[in-house]
Formats: structure tokens, C-alpha cells, sequence
């Protein structure tokens, strides 16, 4: 009976990675330039704002729910970038009208790509023989940047458990909710989701579309079940006071202002390319998503130039 029960969950976890695949690939963004060129932009955008602000659309979320500042500053620009995403995306659907059976779609609109969507097929290789090729690499990837990283001895506060069990965590966390919800982990639609949500509150138009746009929706709730945990782990498990006030402990104007540019920025750069570090280095990479390998890298590539220029 044990043995039925675990074969039917893996089973059903399959379908779901399966019909996940099929949601992340099969339509990519495109802005008319280039293939995957949405993704591109969006990935440098994303990177951009991660070096600015030293966070991501998710870290963001952990570090306003311990109580810090410059982490809720990062949120409202996010959700600012989230308002320019939704009011571009409706400027460029009223220059392109479109058929009551055919609404807007509420993502970048997008023609079916001619070129691979995921790594294997790009390779010429079977899925699993990449999955043989992939893990081996992650793990020397991240051998090799722990051999060399000088920071985490540094750093005020480690954590309570080492970053590549903090790691495993998230990839638990992604298992758990494809296992629950059907669908992969992802920050960044959470901003949009609140932004529309406002657009139907301030902007008049279809009664409709209006009672369609709801705000708690599952991207919403994900975010507020990451700030809840965040604040309670902090109380119980760390110093009670916010976690990244030890590195900012005196907010400049400066430092204000560039935690919400650098906030607009990441959100707005991750809606253009549907996904951020979650949605795309973590959810789309673990499916051998093409367009999430052009994107992360696009997003790091960024991140590096930006943080020598910089001079970090």
C-alpha cells in the first residue's frame, strides 16, 4: 500500500513537471529584435538591480519580513516596477487590438519560437543523460566557488545552516509546492499580481476585467508566506532585530533611493522576461529551460559588470 501510494506521488509529480515545462517554454516573450532577446533584457535588467541593491525579487521579501528597511524599500520599488510593467503591457495592447475570444494576455505578448526551448534538445542529447552532465557540474560550480569565497567568515551573521543546505532547502521548497499547487516556485509574478490589482482599483474599464483581478492571488500568497516565515524565524531564531540593518546601519537618502531604483528595475526586468531568480535560475534551469539558461545568465553577466563598475 506504501509502495502504490509513493509510486502514485511521483507519478503525479511527473505530469506536473511535465505540464509545467509546456507553461514555461512553449510561448516565450519576444520584442520583434531577436530570439529570446525579451529574456535578454530582462535577465540584464534583473541583474542590474540585483548588484544595486544586493537582493533579488525573493530576498527582498526575507529581508522586509525581518524588519528591514532598505528590504522594503527594495519591495516598493518592485511593486513600482510592477506598475510600469502592467502599464506598458496595456499601452502596447491597445496599439495592438485584439478579439473578445482572444483577451490580453497578461504577460508580454509573444510568437511561437522555431528555435529549441529547452537544453537537451538544443544539445542534440537525451534529457537524462544532461541530468548526468548537470549535476555533476552544479556541484563543481559550487565547489569551486566555496574554495574561493572570503566572505562568508565575515559576514555578522552566517545563518543558522551552511548556504548550500540553505540550498536544498529552496529546491524542498520547490518539490513541496509543485507537489500542493501543480506549479513552480516564482517571486516576481507576486509584484505584477498586486499591481493589476491596483490598476482595477484606480483605472476605470471593463467591469469584467476588473472583477477578474483579484489580490490574493497564489504568487501573492507565496510572497506573504515568505515574509511571515522570514519575521517568525527571526524572532525565534536570530537577534529579533532586521537582519540586513547590521550592513545598512544608517539609511542614507542615497541608499534609500537606489534600493527602490534598484527594486523597479529587478521587478520590471523579470516581468519582461516572466521570471526572476526564482522563476528562472531556480524553477526553469531544474526543467533545462533554454530561455531560463538565457536569462540567468543574462542576469549574472549583468550583475558581474555592473558590480566592477561599481568597483564592489
Amino acid at each position: 500500500m506504501a509502495a502504490s501510494a509513493a509510486s502514485a506521488i511521483v507519478m503525479d509529480l511527473v505530469q506536473r513537471w511535465g505540464v509545467m515545462k509546456r507553461d514555461i517554454s512553449s510561448t516565450p516573450p519576444n520584442l520583434g529584435l531577436f530570439s529570446f532577446d525579451a529574456h535578454v533584457l530582462g535577465g540584464a535588467l534583473i541583474g542590474l538591480g540585483m548588484a544595486v541593491t544586493g537582493s533579488c525579487p525573493g530576498t527582498s521579501f526575507v529581508q522586509a519580513g525581518t524588519g528591514s528597511l532598505h528590504g522594503a524599500l527594495v519591495v516598493l520599488g518592485g511593486l513600482l516596477g510592477g506598475i510600469t510593467f502592467v502599464s506598458l503591457t496595456r499601452a502596447r495592447a491597445k496599439r495592438q487590438p485584439q478579439t473578445a475570444e482572444d483577451p490580453p494576455h497578461p504577460e508580454v505578448s509573444g510568437t511561437q519560437s522555431k528555435t529549441p526551448l529547452d537544453i537537451a534538445t538544443a544539445l542534440g542529447i537525451p534529457p537524462f543523460v544532461l541530468l548526468l552532465i548537470w549535476v555533476p557540474m552544479c556541484l563543481a560550480v559550487m565547489r569551486i566557488a566555496f574554495a574561493k569565497d572570503r566572505s562568508q567568515p565575515s559576514l555578522p551573521n552566517p545563518g543558522l545552516v551552511p548556504p548550500a543546505y540553505g540550498g536544498l532547502l529552496i529546491g524542498l521548497a520547490q518539490l513541496v509546492t509543485i507537489l500542493l499547487t501543480g506549479h513552480a516556485i516564482g517571486a516576481s509574478s507576486g509584484y505584477e499580481d498586486v499591481a493589476r490589482w491596483l490598476e482595477g482599483k484606480l483605472v476605470s474599464g471593463s467591469p469584467k476585467v476588473e472583477a477578474s483581478r483579484k489580490l490574493l492571488t497564489g504568487p501573492v500568497m507565496f510572497a506573504a508566506g515568505i515574509v511571515c516565515s522570514a519575521a517568525i524565524q527571526n524572532y525565534l531564531f536570530g537577534s529579533g532585530r532586521p537582519l540586513s540593518n547590521l550592513e545598512y546601519p544608517h539609511m542614507s537618502t542615497l541608499l534609500a533611493l537606489r534600493a527602490v531604483a534598484g527594486g523597479w528595475a529587478m521587478v520590471l526586468g523579470a516581468r519582461v522576461a516572466r521570471g526572476c531568480t526564482s522563476g528562472h535560475g531556480i524553477s526553469g534551469l531544474s526543467k533545462f529551460s533554454l530561455p531560463s539558461l538565457v536569462t540567468t545568465a543574462s542576469m549574472f553577466g549583468m550583475g558581474i559588470a555592473t558590480a566592477a563598475a561599481l568597483k564592489y
